[in-house]
């Protein structure tokens, strides 16, 4: 196992690099576990290898970034690559915010520095001077039926576009303080635009005004509320196979303005390329009633975009007005 661990490290290395760490290292390995041995070796090479590892530094550092990625159970990945010395103020940081303060807390320490960076993250979003995207202060937003916020269905919520499990949209739509907006859904599909937290998952539905698809404004510029509602209506660019997410993407209006209002209906969420390319290549787009987006290419080739359907409520089953017909007659 040393042996492997040795040679995988020092393989692109040049021999009197190899023969300098070896030299430092072996002496030590037969006292050594694995991983004390593993991290021997990598400073015997930081030592010996000074020049060669900033250039690779340099190098690496270069390809730095945070991605996430969605999986089941209402869970998912954060992967941060970063430099050194930004990882483990990360860890530190999370490592102190989640200590334990008393002795009811429960959790595990990795449970604790999840939840810690979570409640880090959460705070930043509520800094001020935030970049904003079309007068949108960077927010989380959740879309459930309004018969979810009830509970009286248990249908799966949308966290930013992503399915996650019932719990989880009540939580997210009523949690105090929260930089959040949940967005009910009735039973004819209109969103209900509510910010948090101004209802609780006991409630009825909350009374927040009906971003109805007429709403307009005689200004070029949409006003917040019709961007929020377009923006969570579509989720992403409409060019089909595009995932650009919508916040992150310019509104189109689809009849061009004066002649096409600035509103709901009349606004969609395009990246900057399709933009472009439906203004200068000779591309078409319509709306249909039921929300489906068509697209006619410059060589008449048709493609069709329908966003995400929004969770609507179940209809509830009509109340029995009479005695039930499977009710046997009492035995006298």
């Amino acid at each position: 196992m040393h042996a492997r661990i040795l040679a995988t490290a020092t393989i692109e290395l040049p021999d009197a690099v190899v023969a300098k760490v070896q030299a430092q290292v072996l002496k030590r390995a037969p006292g050594q576990t694995p991983g004390e041995f593993r991290a021997a070796v990598r400073r015997a090479i930081a030592r010996h290898d000074a020049k060669t590892q900033n250039e690779k530094h340099r190098q690496a550092a270069g390809q730095r970034h945070v991605r996430k990625e969605h999986v089941e159970d209402g869970m998912g990945w954060l992967t941060l690559f970063a430099p050194a010395d930004g990882i483990e103020t990360v860890w530190t940081a999370v490592t102190t915010w989640g200590t334990r303060t008393s002795r009811e807390d429960q959790r595990t320490a990795d449970q604790r520095r999840a939840d810690a960076l979570v409640e880090i993250c959460t705070a930043a979003l509520a800094m001020p001077g935030l970049p904003a995207q079309h007068g949108l202060r960077p927010t989380v937003n959740v879309t459930l039926a309004a018969s979810t916020l009830t509970g009286a269905d248990d249908q799966p919520g949308y966290l930013n576009g992503e399915p996650v499990p019932a719990d989880i949209a009540r939580r997210v739509a009523t949690q105090p303080g929260a930089k959040r907006f949940y967005w009910p859904v009735d039973q004819t599909g209109r969103l209900l635009d509510t910010a948090c937290p101004h209802a609780s998952a006991a409630s009825t539905v909350p009374a927040g005004p009906v971003i109805d698809s007429s709403l307009t404004t005689d200004q070029y510029q949409p006003t917040v509320t019709i961007a929020r509602h377009v923006i969570t209506r579509d989720q992403h660019c409409i060019m089909p196979g595009c995932r650009r997410r919508a916040h992150t993407c310019e509104l189109d209006h689809r009849l061009p303005w004066p002649d096409g209002a600035t509103s709901a209906a009349n606004l969609e969420p395009l990246c900057k390329r399709h933009h472009d390319l439906k203004h200068h290549a000779g591309w078409t787009l319509t709306r249909t009633p039921d929300g489906t987006y068509h697209w006619t290419s410059a060589t008449r080739h048709h493609y069709q975009y329908r966003p995400p359907e929004l969770p609507v409520p179940v209809p509830e089953p009509p109340k029995q007005t009479g005695p039930d017909p499977n009710d046997e007659p009492p035995p006298y």
